[in-house]
């Protein structure tokens, strides 16, 4: 599996950077003697963020089939310890307990959706028009709904451990990662639970504990055939 967490962390820290550079460095080389600003407008954070990670492209490709095949509804339990946790965070002891309930294709981001998530989380330098800010940058934002249970020692937090474990696949073998800040500039999966007055996937599982929450994607509207797959467990969870 790719490191997504520790790459997402890498690229916002690139944008941050860029973006102080380009607020703090508006002054071209005549400028610096005369004190005088130079006329070019800072580019948004938006222009730099696509310059340093620019939308992935989702490849056709042949996938071979793993392990475990689940169908959609039925429950599984796992081993928690290989899936990839908070930076920093020692890994889960034990099992957790998943079952992938229902599937929505094309939703949309309701207004006031964006704004539960918080400053930190939210708009991502968006200007313009609100109604605008929140649209598929591929086709559509497909959404899988899903019950976890902790039985670990120890706290589970969706938005990493499940997210960083599964891609969504169609029968072409174009895959997407789950929603993310860096990418898509709000986060999908704990926005669509909000709206949906479900778990907030950012938020702690304790232990012995059950929640309803949401794992959500952007993806080409023509998908079809669509399967989670998580290579580092050997599970394939089939949804359409």
């Amino acid at each position: 599996m790719i490191p997504r967490l520790q790459t997402s962390l890498m690229a916002m820290i690139l944008v941050t950077v860029l973006a102080l550079s380009t607020a703090g460095c508006g002054r071209s080389e005549d400028d610096q003697g005369s004190g005088q600003t130079s006329a070019a407008a800072p580019q948004s954070l938006d222009a730099l963020a696509a310059q340093v990670l620019p939308i992935p492209t989702a490849e056709a490709k042949t996938l071979e089939a793993l392990a475990t095949q689940v169908g959609l509804g039925s429950p599984f339990r796992i081993d928690a310890g290989p899936l990839p946790g908070p930076i920093g965070e020692a890994a889960l002891d034990g099992n957790i307990v998943l079952q992938f309930h229902l599937v929505e294709r094309d939703v949309k981001v309701a207004e006031g959706t964006v704004a539960k998530l918080g400053a930190a989380y939210g708009a991502g330098g968006y200007k313009g028009d609100r109604a605008l800010q929140y649209v598929s940058k591929r086709g559509i934002y497909f959404i899988v709904d899903y019950t976890v249970i902790n039985e670990t020692t120890g706290l589970l937090k969706p938005g990493d451990h499940i997210n960083g474990a599964f891609n969504l696949a169609d029968s072409t073998g174009r895959e997407w990662e789950p929603m993310d800040f860096v990418v898509d500039h709000f986060d999908g999966s704990a926005a669509f639970a909000l709206q949906k007055s479900m778990f907030d996937p950012r938020e702690y599982v304790l232990k012995d504990q059950q929640v309803n929450t949401i794992l959500a994607f952007d993806i080409a509207a023509d998908a079809a055939g669509l399967k989670l797959r998580s290579e580092l467990l050997g599970i394939e969870v089939i949804l359409e």
